[in-house]
């Protein structure tokens, strides 16, 4: 059967009912049509619109390519950017802000990779698209092999290996061309690193010169101003070093420049010979220290006008003194209650049930003037600390706090009991390093916490009380609630239900950071740590040339295939062109099935087409070989 008699089919044959298919003999072709409506049919035959701007330009030229060239030339120039940026710094993905999702500097490169293989890939594979059109354009007619391995080549890797492995290797170098460089985009990943060199991370001891030490607390106890003995402890005035931490860092808000200095800091000591690429590493930091909890309760307006939470065992009241020596209770606008123990409504309390790790529990209600009546309960506690690896180089060791160590391990909870001794509290945790053991003792004086407790009990208690009848002057008693008060009634949220919880969990954060640092700053012991070298990067620049090269190369492909074909319709790797203008397509050829892709792949080698206008409008068909070499 010829390539013209494939292509008639009758019309008789073609109408078939809707939904059911002709059977015929196994040399017959099948065809399956449905019945079309009148409403369908004018629905298929009216005239298209024309296709927006957008996708004109998207479509019909290279817009998107050259769009993808460019970019690809501008990620290289980042690539090589990055390469200068990292030469002779360390390996530290905290180093560099641009990879702090990444673990080290390969990692980032290899992302870089992949957006440089996809920006090239556009580019190329447009090109073979186009390359393999122009192939059977106004020719003598080909195999549809050499179509099938072209289009394949365009689409990818496997496409690419099966075109260089056939005979069309040397039928066109510039689709050979762009082959190569779709296979060697493998290597493109290992060649952009392979510019990196680094040295490896080594963690030793110190040496001489340099010294690395790190206080930590495994005893608090008081430090009274004189050698005497105290008989009546609860006037044991708290020591003047620890008074002056607690006021200051309740003052820490209100510093302006608080945001450059920390509430409180190690006396860290790390002296190494190179700061820019050593530090000091601690396998496991573990110390006494206070931290704080604070908590939203509830709170209602008692039938006398007074705000009151039963969780938190405050209200509002304040004893007032009027004319003639009498008093009267008015609600305060802001009041704080601050005791040694914690209430037994208080959601804390199943928390500390023998209370020896408390050092205060402070109330707050705020009530007059606000739309509502808000309450919070605050506590104030011993705990160990243990965080898991501490690092730190000569120019952050000044300004750390294990405070704020987000995944430090807390240990709130002492010994139940102690058998000889009842005027300390026990807690038991991880040893520091070199201390020996695993688990170590860390212990708080009860006489050295009643001296905490009594200061702050009197510095925390105050109130504020409205001084104008349009609230617009208070009067604030108590040296914790002159600081507080004034910053917090300005405050646009003052009035939330959250905003007392947050802005008092902040302060008590801070006193708890300020016991923190004075207990460290006073402590005799330290645990010393190890010296972490980084690696150093080291460019080797004559490894950009791989993928300068493949940059370079995949502009040229797609530039010469825009000007060698500038004469043809930019399909490139389209599929429509071969619905419009595609080949004739018989199920059943000579009683060769072809409705398997094996088959149709074995028939390729035997049938031939040709892009050309044989006034039959311009389309790849089939022809007929012996007409191309008779004409």
């Amino acid at each position: 059967m010829t390539a013209a008699s494939m292509s008639v089919e009758s019309h008789e044959k073609l109408l078939v009912p809707s939904g059911t298919c002709a059977e015929q003999d196994s040399n017959a072709d099948i065809s399956v049509t449905p019945t079309i409506t009148p409403q369908a049919h004018s629905l298929a035959y009216r005239d298209p619109k024309r296709p927006s701007t957008v996708v004109m330009l998207l479509s019909d030229w290279w817009y998107m390519e050259l769009l993808c060239m460019v970019l690809s030339f501008a990620m290289f120039g980042f690539y090589c950017w990055f390469l200068h940026h990292m030469d002779g710094k360390k390996d530290a993905a905290a180093y560099f802000f641009i990879i702090k999702i990444y673990s080290n500097v390969g990692a980032a490169i290899a992302q870089m990779a992949v957006v440089l293989k996809l920006l090239m890939f556009v580019p190329v594979s447009s090109a073979l698209g186009q390359l393999s059109w122009y192939r059977f354009l106004n020719t003598t007619s080909k195999p549809v092999a050499d179509l099938q391995a072209y289009d394949a080549a365009s689409r990818g890797l496997s496409g690419s290996v099966r075109f260089l492995l056939s005979k069309n290797l040397f039928k066109s170098p510039h689709a050979t061309l762009g082959a190569v460089l779709t296979i060697a985009s493998i290597y493109l990943a290992s060649s952009m690193q392979n510019a990196v060199h680094s040295f490896s991370t080594s963690l030793r001891d110190p040496q001489d010169g340099q010294n690395a030490s790190m206080p930590f607390a495994n005893l608090f106890d008081r430090h009274p101003r004189t050698i005497t003995t105290i008989v009546d402890e609860s006037n044991d005035e708290i020591d003047t070093g620890m008074g002056a931490a607690l006021y200051s860092a309740w003052l820490y808000n209100t510093n302006p420049q608080k945001a450059n200095v920390p509430v409180s800091f190690l006396s860290t000591t790390c002296e190494v010979n190179e700061p820019d690429r050593e530090f000091y590493k601690w396998e496991g930091y573990t110390t006494l220290a206070a931290k704080s909890m604070c908590r939203v309760a509830p709170a209602t307006k008692e039938p006398i006008g007074l705000g009151h939470s039963y969780q938190a065992n405050i209200n509002s009241s304040v004893r007032a003194v009027g004319n003639h020596n009498a008093s009267s209770f008015i609600p305060a606008r802001l009041k704080f209650e601050a005791s040694l123990k914690i209430p037994k409504t208080s959601s804390f309390a199943s928390s500390f049930s023998d209370q020896s790790a408390v050092i205060i529990y402070l109330a707050a209600i705020a009530d007059s003037g606000l739309p509502n009546i808000v309450a919070t309960e605050c506590v104030l506690n011993w705990q160990v600390q243990h965080v898991q690896n501490v690092a730190l180089s000569s120019y952050t060791a000044s300004t750390y706090n294990p405070l704020e160590r987000s995944d430090s391990d807390w240990i709130y909870k002492p010994k139940i009991s102690h058998p000889r001794i009842e005027d300390e509290t026990i807690f038991e945790g991880p040893c520091n390093p070199k201390s020996g053991g695993s688990n170590c003792e860390y212990k708080v004086k009860r006489a050295a916490t009643l001296q905490v407790q009594n200061y702050l009990k009197d510095f925390l208690s105050g109130y504020v009380l409205p001084e104008s009848q349009n609230n617009t002057r208070f009067t604030a008693t108590g040296k914790a609630m002159e600081v507080f008060a004034q910053p917090w009634i300005d405050s646009k949220d003052a009035g939330t239900q959250t905003s007392l919880n947050d802005t008092l969990a902040e302060y008590m954060s801070n006193l708890a950071e300020g016991i923190t640092g004075y207990m460290l700053s006073t402590a005799t012991n330290s645990t010393t740590g190890q010296i972490l070298s980084f690696g150093l990067c080291e460019i080797a620049w004559y490894h950009i040339a791989y993928p300068l090269t493949m940059v370079v190369l995949s502009a040229y492909l797609l530039l010469f295939t825009m000007w060698w074909t500038r004469r043809m319709p930019v399909w490139k790797t389209s599929l429509l062109p071969f619905l419009y203008h595609g080949l004739q397509h018989p199920p059943y050829e000579q009683g060769y099935d072809l409705s398997s892709l094996g088959s149709m792949r074995e028939m390729s080698n035997y049938q031939t087409v040709a892009l050309r206008d044989e006034d039959d409008g311009l389309g790849l068909r089939l022809r007929n070989p012996q007409a191309d070499i008779a004409s």
